[in-house]
């Protein structure tokens, strides 16, 4: 895994810079380099939304299987913390801003 490049200068974005921004409402980056506007991807937002989905399968499938509430919670918060560290890797740009549909 590596962490996403610019499309027009090939500028490679800083981890922390990526994690800031996912927390903002607008998900436009500028590149530090160049200046240039740059959008999610769908193949980021689909990313995103199967990681989602990934993660409320495993939360019933735990409360399924009936272990403990803390082990239970215990465990949600590991995978969310793994998920959030890991998303600057899985983050990827797009020139133009293209709906989610």
């Amino acid at each position: 895994m590596s962490l996403p490049k610019c499309l027009n200068c090939n500028h490679q974005f800083k981890w922390i810079y990526i994690f800031k921004r996912l927390w903002k409402f607008d998900q436009t980056m500028e590149c530090p380099n160049c200046t240039a506007k740059l959008y999610p991807s769908m193949k980021f937002r689909n990313k995103v939304g199967y990681l989602s989905l990934l993660c409320l399968f495993v939360s019933f499938g735990l409360m399924i299987l009936g272990i403990p509430k803390v082990a239970f919670i215990t465990l949600i918060v590991i995978i969310w913390v793994c998920l959030i560290l890991t998303m600057p890797y899985v983050y990827s740009f797009d020139n133009k801003e293209r709906p989610l549909w």
